[in-house]
């Protein structure tokens, strides 16, 4: 045999045998791919899931503030032209409050029944000042003729 034949069949065999090397390793890749699938679909299917439910929990969080948001408006009084003092102070404010709801709306209402009371606006001394006070009831008043308000507060 000639150095030159000897060289092809010497080729020949590297090539049958990166062959069969190529091949064992296609199918081992092909086996480890198919083991990390059956390992991680259950994770996608949990992580899946938890995307679902997280959905879910954001679409109730959403409805439940928006439900709070219309309980807390319709439980707030605006009260406006009611006269500030300089220094008054919040138990003045929640004093004069309870005298305005017991004088001129015939409403009975308790100190602990106010959440929280807070003013808006700033005082104007050329005229007389408009404010407005607002509050936030715990109890609920339902039904009240709310008498029309001639004289200033």
């Amino acid at each position: 045999m000639s150095m030159e034949e000897t060289m092809k069949n010497f080729m020949a065999q590297i090539t049958s045998k990166l062959d069969t090397n190529n091949q064992l390793i296609k199918s081992e890749a092909e086996k480890i791919n198919t083991n990390m699938n059956k390992k991680l679909q259950p994770l996608v299917k949990e992580v899946t899931e938890m995307k679902q439910k997280v959905q879910n929990l954001e679409k109730n969080i959403e409805i439940n503030m928006s439900r709070i948001n219309k309980i807390e408006k319709k439980r707030n009084l605006i009260i406006f032209g009611l006269e500030q003092k300089e220094e008054e102070d919040p138990t003045m404010l929640e004093e004069k409050l309870l005298q305005l709801f017991k004088e001129k709306l015939n409403i009975k209402v308790e100190t602990f029944e106010i959440d929280f009371i807070k003013r808006f606006g700033k005082a104007k001394f050329s005229f007389p000042p408009l404010y407005v006070l607002r509050c936030l009831l715990n109890a609920r008043i339902e039904n009240v003729a709310l008498p029309p308000l001639v004289s200033p507060l």
